[in-house]
């Protein structure tokens, strides 16, 4: 049932991010939500749930958004699953944990982006741009994760189904 809750949530995220967020662009960097909340979703519930999710919202971008068909949506599910392959088994229950995966997972992701962008010849901008885009999406992402955590802990945490079905007998 929590996954449906995700889902839902993700595509509320989607929807914002699509509309409202594009006009509230802070200093040229977009509030990436979906990435932080997919990144705690892969730390709290597992990274091959969240990776799913990643690509389903990833290939919803890249219509909506005209971008690489499909290469979008694969990069950021890899991201997603590596990141919660990694920082899972750590401390889950640990804020700084979730705001240093999700700092770390919105740097991998964009910079994969834009390194993606600069070999095929279709982004323009320059890296001193670039690297200040990365550090305030970094940086907001992280605030989000940091202010958001006690909500997101709660809806993203395993239910008891299927904590039982995750133990050995």
């Amino acid at each position: 049932m929590r996954v449906g809750w995700l889902f839902a949530l993700l595509v509320a995220v989607f929807v914002f991010r699509s509309t409202i967020l594009q006009a509230l662009g802070l200093q040229g960097a977009y509030l990436n939500v979906d990435i932080a909340l997919l990144t705690v979703a892969a730390v709290l519930r597992g990274p091959w749930e969240a990776a799913g999710l990643a690509a389903l919202i990833g290939f919803l971008e890249d219509l909506t958004f005209g971008r690489w068909l499909g290469l979008h949506a694969m990069w950021l599910a890899m991201v997603i699953f590596a990141t919660g392959w990694a920082v899972r088994p750590l401390f889950r229950k640990t804020l700084f944990i979730h705001v240093l995966a999700v700092v770390l997972a919105t740097g991998v992701y964009e910079g994969g982006l834009y390194l993606f962008g600069r070999l095929i010849g279709d982004w323009p901008l320059e890296p001193v741009i670039v690297e200040k885009r990365l550090l305030l999406a970094m940086f907001w992402n992280g605030l989000i994760v940091f202010l958001g955590f006690p909500l997101w802990s709660r809806l993203l945490r395993p239910s008891r189904e299927d904590f039982l079905q995750s133990t050995p007998k």
